[in-house]
């Protein structure tokens, strides 16, 4: 399978996007905004702005992909305003700019709610660039719907591992390791909603797209949901080790204190790297027509 640029701009607007909602959405329900906006800000930044770059190069590759000469003006109108996928970037494209704005004004007292809501509209905008878009009559809304539930619930999740690491490993100027108990039950608790929407979700689009589960054996999109679902599952026990070997210990308030939540931001670490792993099988899949 040809590992092309759109695929790379893809995964890394996925990855961007996921960690500006999540790290939006995080101090409204984990971590005390007033103690760490400025660091959960940075992170919403620097994600917004991977977020608008990548998103500008995968609409560039995906055009590309129609005609070679970029510079033609007709080819972009053509893309833009006769295409389904052209109607889907032109809602992007007025998003990004409403990004730039919140960037740049920064209005202390919404800045956090405004990110979460752009970054959720760019999550589901997606649905009408893959393959929830070839649905048609009343499955149409099935998959937009499901591909929605399915993005937002992994947004929270995984996007919210960034800040929850950043938490844990700035004991001295954020939390004592003490203090880490509440924000990590908190983010448990919300965890367990959002892999059971990620799980119920992605059972609908697999019935969606694929039907019988006999028919992915033997093909490339067969195998890519099979990486992805291992993938999950190693996040799912590393989740599971964090709430219910590791916290109990930090709830203890042992001598260990200090080295459980090392231990506990190693491990959200590797979840991280875990996440941009599905991450990018999700932008392999997007790309890889169902069988």
């Amino acid at each position: 399978m040809e590992f092309d640029p759109e695929i790379w701009a893809r995964w890394i607007q996925f990855a961007s996007v996921v960690g500006m909602f999540g790290t939006s959405l995080f101090p409204f329900y984990a971590a005390p905004a007033e103690r760490f906006a400025p660091s959960f800000w940075r992170i919403v930044q620097g994600a917004a702005l991977l977020a608008i770059a990548s998103g500008c190069a995968w609409l560039t590759f995906s055009v590309a992909d129609v005609g070679d000469t970029l510079g033609d003006p007709s080819l972009w109108r053509t893309y833009l305003l006769e295409t389904s996928f052209g109607h889907a970037w032109l809602v992007r494209l007025a998003l990004y700019p409403a990004l730039l704005i919140v960037l740049v004004f920064q209005p202390r007292q919404y800045r956090f709610v405004v990110a979460a809501a752009l970054g959720g509209a760019l999550l589901v905008s997606q649905a009408l660039l893959g393959h929830a878009a070839a649905a048609s009559g009343g499955l149409a809304f099935v998959a937009i719907l499901s591909y929605a539930v399915h993005v937002l619930a992994a947004g929270l999740w995984l996007g919210g591992l960034l800040p929850l690491l950043l938490v844990l490993r700035a004991p001295t100027d954020g939390l004592s390791a003490e203090q880490h108990v509440p924000v990590l039950q908190r983010f448990s608790r919300a965890g367990y909603f959002a892999v059971v929407a990620i799980a119920l979700s992605a059972a609908v689009n697999v019935w969606l797209h694929v039907g019988d589960w006999q028919n992915l054996r033997g093909n490339a999109y067969g195998w890519l949901l099979l990486d992805k679902l291992i993938l999950f599952a190693v996040l799912i026990v590393l989740a599971s080790l964090n709430r219910f070997a590791l916290l109990p210990r930090l709830m203890a308030h042992g001598s260990d204190t200090a080295q459980v939540t090392r231990l506990l931001a190693s491990n959200v670490l590797f979840e991280i790297l875990l996440g941009l792993g599905i991450l990018a099988v999700a932008a392999l899949l997007g790309t890889t027509a169902p069988p």
